[in-house]
This record gives structure tokens, C-alpha cells and sequence, in this order.
């Protein structure tokens, strides 16, 4: 019994110990944009190496003080003194989880960032479908949207993932505007 329970107590630090290693932070960039990663990790640094999954993507070294690239991001990225990468001309395919291992005072520190690379929203549109009593209005947008806001008579709304659709009388003589939005951008329907 006393086995079991000293199990339970080691159990939840353990469990601690591996979730706070953990310290994924998640970019947004627009297709064809570019975005910036900065490590939040302290000290001066002999080495940082940047990774893409399991390739390089760019690394400083403090001996030659110059940094070097590697395809596919040589010609797009700029890795600054700070340790900080930048990687321009963003594609699909530079989604995924990058890595920064900086060597500071012969101690290797490591922290975690995912991008994700996003469309810009398109201008949304308007649709009813009404019955004798009421309309249930539709703001239609395409796959990357992410939240929705309804403006009544200039009135804006809260945001939200789930107000696609908005319940109206048939007989109100509103003005109504559909707003949706990404991380990265933001577009408004024609009024309705």
C-alpha cells in the first residue's frame, strides 16, 4: 500500500516536470508574408542553431559572428545578434514546428514555436433564407476564417466562432454587415 501511494505522489510530478519542458508558442503568417520568431531564452550565447523538424534552418556562431543558411530557407531568412529568425516569402509548406537551441554558458537551452501559415480571408457575402415571420441570415466565407461579428445598424457585435448565422424578423428594416477575420486579417460584407 505504501508503495502505491508514494506512486501516486511521483506520479503528478513527473507529469509536471514533462508538460512545463513543453514550450510551443504558435505564429501566424500570411501566405507570401513573412513572420519573426524570437526565443525569450536569456544570456549570452556561443551557438544558436534554428530547426525546421529535423533540418537547419539557419545558425549563429559567436567565434565566426556571421550566420549561415540552408535550403530551402537560404535567400529568405535573416537571423539576427538576438537570436531571433525571420523568414520571408512564407509558403504552405513552412508550417510546422521550429526549434531554437541556443548555447549559453556551455549549457544548451531549448525552446519550441509552430507557424502556421494562413490565407488572408476573403470579402464574405450575405445570404437569406426566409419563411413567412423571419430570415436567417448566412455570412459566407471561405475555409480560413476563423470567428465571425454581425454590425446592426453600425452596432458591432462580439467575435465568435459560431455566429455564422443570425436569426432576424422578416419585417425589420436593418442594416446588417457580416465581419469575419483570421489570426492575420480581417474582411466585412457589403451591407445587407
Amino acid at each position: 500500500m505504501q508503495i502505491n501511494a508514494g506512486l501516486f505522489i511521483l506520479l503528478p510530478v513527473v507529469l509536471q516536470q514533462t508538460s512545463s519542458a513543453r514550450t510551443d508558442k504558435i505564429i501566424y503568417g500570411l501566405l507570401n508574408g513573412h513572420v519573426q520568431i524570437s526565443p525569450s531564452l536569456s544570456g549570452s550565447f556561443q551557438e544558436v542553431i534554428w530547426h525546421f523538424g529535423v533540418n537547419k534552418v539557419a545558425e549563429w556562431d559567436s567565434l565566426t559572428n556571421k550566420p549561415d543558411y540552408y535550403p530551402p530557407f537560404k535567400g529568405r531568412t535573416h537571423l539576427e545578434k538576438n537570436a531571433t529568425l525571420s523568414i520571408e516569402n512564407l509558403t504552405e509548406k513552412d508550417s510546422g514546428g521550429y526549434t531554437v537551441d541556443m548555447h549559453i554558458n556551455e549549457k544548451v537551452q531549448t525552446q519550441q514555436f509552430t507557424i502556421e501559415v494562413i490565407r488572408p480571408v476573403s470579402k464574405p457575402n450575405i445570404t437569406a433564407k426566409c419563411n413567412e415571420t423571419q430570415c436567417s441570415l448566412s455570412c459566407e466565407g471561405d475555409s480560413t476564417v476563423r470567428e465571425y461579428s454581425w454590425s446592426i445598424n453600425g452596432r458591432v457585435g462580439s467575435w465568435s466562432n459560431t455566429a455564422e448565422r443570425l436569426l432576424i424578423w422578416r419585417n425589420e428594416s436593418l442594416e446588417y454587415v457580416c465581419k469575419v477575420r483570421n489570426p492575420k486579417s480581417e474582411e466585412e460584407s457589403e451591407p445587407f
